[in-house]
């Protein structure tokens, strides 16, 4: 008993030094009491869940949906998420995706995902309206769930739309995570070296926080964005969250 003992006390030791965050980079560990650690997040696959709008469809995609999902498909599933006991949704990206004429098949999959942005200010039509995308939010809201959007900052389609400001971000070379260089059809990658990338990504970061009020956005790739880049797009989304309730 007494051997058991000291081993049962050595596992128990072994259990809380495994608990214990390996260094301060981690956002969340055992014990804090953070409000993002406690999100429990349903993702949804905009373009393959409901289709709540005859007039909202991509119509292809990838895998064997439907490819008719919308933004009033979600509208009508809010009570079914919240009844699966999480607090926070994360759409793919919704925003235009606008064809450029001659692209192959495997392109129009592509916008159908989202992640190859032609307007970073405009809701997709294929989607629904924006309209919708404030009842999507305020429904959400009302039910105790958070809305997080996809904020795909490192890469976008060649067709890229100036911001409302009239900027537009510099195009440089694709790095993969293994740091080796690739590039692909239609699309291009951000260059943060140059100081207008960073402003129009920011405009965009700050530009649906004010106008859906959503509260926060789930990052793409995060290695195409420097660490310093991103330390101020958080800066430039906590100010703009203190401007909407």
């Amino acid at each position: 008993p007494q051997n058991q003992a000291s081993l049962l006390q050595a596992h128990s030791v072994a259990i809380n030094q495994a608990a214990k965050p390996r260094n301060h980079y981690l956002a969340c560990y055992r014990g804090e009491a953070k409000p993002e650690c406690n999100l429990r997040i349903y993702q949804i696959m905009v373009e393959s869940f409901i289709d709540g709008d005859a007039k909202a469809n991509f119509g292809t995609g990838y895998g064997t949906s439907h490819h008719k999902g919308d933004l009033q498909g979600i509208i009508n599933s809010l009570d079914y998420i919240q009844g699966l006991g999480v607090n926070a949704i994360w759409l793919t990206p919704i925003f235009e995706s606008s064809p450029i004429a001659g692209q192959d098949p495997y392109a129009s999959r592509l916008d159908a995902t989202g992640y190859f942005t032609s307007n970073y200010f405009a809701i997709d039509p294929r989607f629904g309206t924006l309209e919708q995308a404030k009842t999507l939010v305020d429904e959400a809201h009302k039910r105790g769930l958070y809305v997080f959007l996809d904020g795909v900052f490192g890469h976008y389609k060649e067709n890229l739309a100036p911001s409302p400001s009239g900027r537009l971000p510099k195009r440089g070379p694709c790095y993969g995570s293994n740091g080796a260089t690739y590039s692909g059809p239609h699309w291009a990658c951000a260059d943060y070296q140059d100081p207008a990338t960073l402003a129009f990504f920011g405009e965009v970061a700050s530009y649906w926080i004010k106008a859906l009020k959503i509260d926060g956005w789930r990052l793409d790739q995060a290695y195409q964005v420097p660490v310093a880049d991103w330390s101020q797009l958080r800066q430039l989304v906590q100010q703009s969250s203190k401007q909407v309730t």
